[in-house]
């Protein structure tokens, strides 16, 4: 990975070539920092108000993609106008889409038993944070002791492992959270696919705009991995983690910094 700040001539190169931008986000890590507890994951007015004059930048897209429910980080980020996806991808809502993956409602039935098994076979377990986004859940155990922390994972394959061998479900993994998803391929990647779609729709561009996506989490390298050049991937956090984004920025304060960089030049 790269530094983006040591790069910035190859970035301009890249937009001004095409002349369009659609920026996608995660949010937990990326606009806000990680906290323990995802209902204290406030972002703050500086950072909404940058993104309220970005989503009014006529060559600019916007979008919001997290693990998180829709209706969940439509709250948090609350800036009109801007396309937002919610459960890595399975939910959709913007600009002339409004889209939920058929596969959701197949899985619900096995999602509400796991989540009755989990609450019933570690109600004892303190710190455990177990959300229900209604096509997926997560079970976060940032705060639990770090001797139990095996423990709860092995209550967790123990009930889950049969629903995904059986490809009710299927499992993935993140910052200090395990995650029951849908049996579908689909990913943050497809979603930015069928918003990056919808984008070019709604502004009525022919052209193909570069899209730049920034994420901090193991599920946003379903999105690195895809990337290319002229695309542009960046990666919050160290240098030294093994991301597949082609750069980097430090933290959510750099993120803001980025942002404000394309707020200025671009649009």
């Amino acid at each position: 990975m790269r530094l983006i700040w040591k790069n910035l001539e190859e970035i301009n190169k890249r937009i001004r070539k095409s002349g369009r931008i659609f920026l996608a986000l995660d949010y937990d890590g990326t606009l806000t920092p990680i906290v323990s507890r995802p209902s204290r994951a406030v972002m703050r007015y500086p950072a909404r108000a940058l993104l309220s004059r970005l989503s009014n930048k006529k060559n600019i897209s916007l979008a919001v993609i997290s693990g998180r429910r829709l209706s969940d980080i439509e709250k948090m980020v609350k800036v009109k106008g801007i396309f937002y996806a919610g459960s890595h991808g399975f939910e959709i809502k913007g600009p002339g889409i409004k889209f939920i993956h058929p596969a959701c409602l197949a899985a619900r039935p096995y999602i509400r038993q796991i989540k009755s098994r989990l609450k019933h076979e570690l109600p004892s377990v303190g710190g455990i944070i177990l959300e229900d986004k209604g096509v997926g859940l997560s079970l976060h155990y940032r705060n639990v002791k770090k001797t139990a922390v095996d423990g709860v994972k092995k209550v967790f394959h123990n009930i889950v492992d049969g629903y995904a061998a059986g490809k009710k479900v299927r499992l993935s993994f993140g910052k200090k959270v395990l995650e029951v998803r849908p049996n579908i391929k689909w990913d943050k990647f497809s979603a930015l696919n069928e918003i990056s779609k919808a984008a070019r729709k709604s502004a009525k561009a022919g052209k193909r705009h570069v899209t730049i996506y920034i994420g901090d989490d193991a599920t946003d390298e379903d999105v690195f991995k895809k990337m290319k050049a002229p695309d542009i991937s960046v990666y919050v956090g160290k240098k030294s983690y093994k991301s597949r984004a082609e750069f980097f920025v430090s933290n959510v304060n750099d993120v803001l910094k980025l942002i404000g960089f394309l707020e200025k030049n671009y649009g």
